[in-house]
């Protein structure tokens, strides 16, 4: 610096400026030139370079709003007040500044067309007073920077707030912070919105370097050294650098430091260890790893899960839905959005990850596709060009090209385990990355530096759980991935290796599935979801092994139908059992397990019939073929399911005592448990409920958590079926109130089980129990959890149970004088349920139909009550009295009660009054609690006879 206080010159300067232009005039400093405008004189390199008056004047304008956006309208009213002229002229001055500027012949950019908008100088500008010598040109830090000096944002910020004051309230406390994420994710935005914010508290300003453009990472001190006006000598850059700054309070922003990490941590620290005012802001894809960073890592912004039943108000709360809305629609005011776009634009938002540079890149090809046709041309999402930003850099024109710079800057080893694990549909562990990409060439250990290598450079997540960390790419990483991969010759080696990966883990989650809560075992598991339909679908590849599709459909059934994939995986069933039949060498026991699965869930979506039966048939022939005792419980546990389902309870009971027999055989306790399990239900609807109750409650006293998938893939949790037995036990039994307890503990456990276990409970306990009790409003509630349920999950079976119940409550509303409607069924059992209800004999016609089983009491009274209506009276005393011993046989209390009121109100009729209240009195002081059931409120009406 000279006595004068300017800064020596770089010794490349030359040339003087005349002793009229040193006087104290304001100018403004920007690259190498100096602009005075009220002398009109611009000033390159000290030399003066020759502009007509017009130029001068819209240059002037320009630069002192510079940042800014200024209309063509406003710069001709500037230029030219008094007098009009077209655009064109503007456009002729405006390209002589450029050619003045060297803009033609440097790749520097002062003068941008924003196009609709009109001009912005982009230039960095620093005003100056008072003398300045020729070689004072490329200067000095300004003794304060001015805010304009920053890139000022275009468009309005979405969704970052939070993150802006948390770099704020960073800065302010820790002199180096680092802002880490994937290219397109807005570290540059964010970082110059804090700097904004923070641009008062530094006397000596904020300084804004971007290094995209640094090739060589021993460049990166010259490159700061040139964008704040100082020299930097060869020899020491950072130490000469540190001499010029040393005094100065100031912020210094360093944006994208990845490709140069090494020479930008180099500088930072010798920045911050030898100027005690300076703060430093970073962006880069991975941290410098200096003395002293504090990172802040910048996620996605938040997409909504899913776009069922979101308004668009709701859709719009979340940033990602917001920055569409605005950014497609701020083109083209004209354009409406409404409650159609919301699933499009939420699938949009979700295949682009929540990256905003993404975001902004599709929405300005709305005008073009429209919000539906984006979607689907979005398999080309890479290739989308930015079409709303002419100014964009170009790595930023693309997605590809942004993560064409990410992958450039990847060592070798780091760019083949990106490609192998792009493999991965979702989350992974670091043993799966291990298991997929090591192999000869690439050890255990260079993957897991890898995976490291790639979370330190933003292109893969980590996440850390309670026990492990998993890791995830972004869906553009990974769609990119695969690009290289297959690039590579590599993708079937590695799909393979991704097969045999997730069938470990499914081997592993059936072995765990009875010592693991269900909840924790989805929680689990459930994260395999993606990455087993991906496996599935390439197994059955015309071209692919389908021997290894079979086999892991069979492995993945359990899953997929605890997450209450029903339709799904039924239909995947389907087609892995049609691909076993051709096998060469066919895979008896998963073919055998999906006949199964299929059987059942086909039962539990429609009507059982005979023709449900084939799949179960074919299953336990496979069993015998098979030839082993273990693999022959399960069938005879299905197929006493199904027969009990078809209320045919003998066939049900000898399947079910064959299945105990089996476990005992081969020694298994868990297989006795589940043939006890079957048993407590079949002997229940047979009538049997005191053996029922002993088992139900020995299979929930046993320890183990959950019965094998090998004894029924697709379980209920025992917790609730052996509660449904006890529960309409108890009613029957003659305990309401305890019914009704074990009924609500059994829905509780049903809802967090599942919908397949919800919908059981509804429609096995919790209705029949409640209109049984005579609770119609709390009743209704369930009637219609059910339909919910069971529609939105397709499980018709179950829905035609709701709408029976659905139609007695109708019945009881309009009231029972009125006449019975007659209200369609779907098997025996529905049947046999309804005439509890209604008394109404729907399928149950004929003279011994009903007349065994858990109902026979109820349906047998049925009998005598249409006797009744026909003047049979004689006949009808006679049902009533059979009734009423079927009953006692069975213990069932609450179903003698019902044929005692019958009978009585029969004696009543006949003037035999005392004998009823005789009749009424002795099975009401059998009762100890339900005093406010409908059937014991009705039974003590025949007292009050005269």
């Amino acid at each position: 610096m000279d006595a004068d206080g300017n800064v020596a010159s770089l010794g490349r300067r030359s040339g003087s400026m005349r002793p009229s232009d040193a006087s104290l005039d304001e100018g403004y400093l920007f690259d190498r030139f100096c602009f005075y405008p009220g002398r009109g004189a611009l000033l390159e390199n000290g030399k003066e370079v020759k502009l007509g008056g017009r130029a001068v004047k819209v240059l002037a304008t320009l630069v002192e709003r510079s940042g800014e956006v200024i209309s063509k309208e406003e710069i001709i009213r500037a230029v030219w007040p008094s007098t009009f002229v077209d655009e064109g002229n503007l456009r002729v001055h405006i390209a002589a500044l450029r050619k003045a500027l060297g803009q033609d012949r440097e790749n520097t950019q002062f003068i941008s067309n924003i196009v609709g908008r009109g001009y912005q100088f982009t230039g960095r500008v620093s005003k100056v007073r008072g003398p300045v010598s020729a070689n004072a040109i490329q200067l000095r830090l300004p003794d304060q920077l001015s805010n304009d000096t920053l890139p000022a944002p275009l468009a309005r910020i979405v969704g970052r707030a939070e993150a802006i004051d948390g770099i704020v309230q960073l800065v302010s406390r820790q002199r180096l912070v680092t802002i880490v994420g994937a290219g397109g994710i807005g570290k540059t935005t964010i970082a110059l919105a804090a700097a904004q914010r923070l641009s008062a508290s530094f006397n000596d300003g904020v300084f804004f370097i971007d290094l995209a453009a640094v090739s060589d990472a021993g460049l990166v001190p010259f490159a700061v050294a040139a964008e704040l006006n100082i020299s930097a000598e060869a020899a020491n850059p950072i130490g000469s650098l540190v001499a010029h700054v040393r005094q100065h309070h100031a912020l210094i922003i360093l944006d994208n430091c990845e490709h140069v990490i090494g020479g930008a941590a180099e500088l930072v620290e010798g920045l911050l260890r030898g100027a005690k005012g300076l703060r430093i802001i970073a962006t880069s894809h991975e941290r410098l790893r200096t003395e002293g960073e504090w990172l802040y890592r910048l996620s996605p912004l938040e997409v909504p899960k899913a776009a069922d039943d979101l308004l668009l108000e709701e859709a719009i709360s979340y940033p990602s839905v917001e920055l569409f809305v605005e950014r497609a629609t701020s083109d083209n005011p004209a354009m409406t959005i409404g409650e159609a776009d919301v699933p499009f634009i939420v699938e949009i938002c979700r295949k682009l990850d929540g990256i905003p540079l993404a975001i902004e890149i599709a929405a300005a090809r709305v005008e073009v596709f429209g919000i539906a046709g984006l979607l689907e041309n979005l398999e080309d999402r890479l290739d989308v060009q930015n079409g709303g930003r002419r100014t964009a850099v170009d790595r930023h024109r693309t997605i590809r090209s942004m993560l064409d710079w990410s992958y450039e800057i990847l060592d070798a080893d780091e760019r083949v385990v990106l490609r192998r694990l792009s493999v991965f549909a979702g989350s992974f562990s670091m043993d799966a990355a291990v298991q997929v990409a090591a192999c000869e060439m690439l050890t255990p250990q260079a993957v897991m530096e890898g995976v490291s290598g790639l979370v330190r450079k933003s292109l893969l997540y980590s996440s850390m759980g309670p026990k492990t960390v998993s890791y995830r790419f972004l869906e553009s990483t990974k769609l990119y991935g695969r690009e290289k991969l297959a690039d590579m010759s590599e993708t079937s080696r590695s799909k393979r290796l991704h097969v045999e990966y997730v069938i470990d883990v499914l081997i592993e989650a059936d072995a765990k599935w009875k010592d693991t809560g269900r909840s924790i075992w989805i929680e689990r598991y459930s994260p395999l979801l993606d990455d087993i339909r991906d496996a599935m679908s390439h197994c059955f590849h015309p071209e692919a092994d389908h021997s290894v599709g079979v086999r892991l459909t069979a492995l993945a059934m359990p899953l997929g139908l605890q997450l209450g994939l029903v339709d799904e995986f039924r239909e995947r069933a389907r087609k892995a059992i049609a691909a076993a039949t051709s096998l060469p060498k066919p895979d008896l026991v998963s073919e055998m397990r999906l006949n199964i699965i299929y059987g059942i869930l086909v039962q539990n979506q429609h009507q059982p019939t005979d023709d449900n039966i084939v799949g179960l048939t074919r299953a336990a022939l496979l069993s015998e073929e098979i030839g082993q005792d273990r693999h022959r419980i399960e069938p005879q546990i299905v197929l006493a399911a199904f027969n009990m389902g078809m209320g045919k309870y003998a066939p049900a009971i000898t399947h079910a005592e064959m299945a105990e027999r089996l476990g005992q055989s081969v020694g298994d306790d868990l297989a006795v448990v589940a043939s006890q399990r079957i048993l407590s239900q079949v002997n229940h609807f047979n009538g049997d409920h005191a053996r029922a109750s002993k088992l139900a409650k020995a299979v929930l006293a046993h320890p183990v958590v959950n019965i094998p998938t090998a004894y029924g893939g697709l379980q209920t949790d025992r917790r609730v079926s052996m509660r449904i037995i006890l529960a309409r036990a108890l009613w029957m039994t003659g305990k309401p109130d305890q019914a009704i307890e074990v009924v609500r503990k059994a829905e509780e456990i049903a809802r967090a089980d599942g919908p397949l276990a919800l919908c059981q409970a509804l429609a096995l306990a919790v209705c029949p129990i409640l209109l049984w009790r005579g609770g119609d409003d709390l009743a209704r509630q369930a009637v219609t959890d059910l339909l919910e349920q069971s529609l939105r999950f397709t499980l018709s079976h179950w829905h035609s149970w709701g709408r029976m119940f659905e139609s007695v409550l109708q019945h009881r509303a309009t009231g029972e004088d009125q006449g019975l409607p007659v209200i369609e069924t779907q098997g025996d059992l529905q049947a046999q349920t309804l005439a509890t209800l209604t008394g109404q004999l729907v399928g149950l016609e004929a003279d011994a139909a009903g007349e065994d089983g858990w109902c026979a009491p109820e349906v047998i009274r049925a009998k005598g009550g249409r006797a009744v209506a026909e003047g049979r009276y004689g006949e009808a005393e006679r049902l009533f009295r059979r009734s009423i011993s079927v009953a006692q046989t069975q213990e069932a209390l609450s179903w003698e009660l019902r044929s005692v009121t019958s009978l009585a109100r029969l004696l009543a009729c006949q003037g035999r009054v005392q004998e009823a209240k005789s009749a009424v009195r002795l099975i009401l002081e059998q009762f100890s609690e339900g005093v406010d059931t409908r059937d014991l409120v009705d039974a003590r009406s025949i007292l009050s006879l005269r």
